[in-house]
């Protein structure tokens, strides 16, 4: 996974309506907002399969669309690639060896 985003993800006019979505952003779905003040909003959630950045387009009640912005990070979300330990090394005993003096 890329530390930084591609040229197409980088040429996106963040908050500007009417853009399209470049040819490797996947759309992933859509959710509504529970927020006060946005219960019939949408939130199309895209996912760049070049670069791996998360995009949202968000639409208000009325149908105007309000453009592109970075997905926020959430909290408590798990990360995609987790390291864990296998049982048989979780077994093993780690000693270690401390210089006397």
């Amino acid at each position: 996974m890329s530390a930084m985003m591609c040229l197409p993800c980088q040429g996106i006019a963040i908050a500007t309506s009417g853009l399209q979505a470049h040819s490797s952003l996947v759309h992933e779905g859509f959710v509504r907002p529970t927020e006060k003040h946005r219960e019939n909003h949408r939130e199309d959630r895209y996912r760049c399969s070049c670069c791996h950045t998360l995009w949202v387009r968000e639409t208000d009640r009325w149908g105007m669309d309000l453009g592109f912005r970075l997905a926020p990070v959430q909290t408590g979300a798990r990360p995609r690639f987790i390291y864990t330990e296998t049982p048989a090394r979780m077994a093993e005993k780690r000693i270690y060896q401390v210089p006397a003096g």
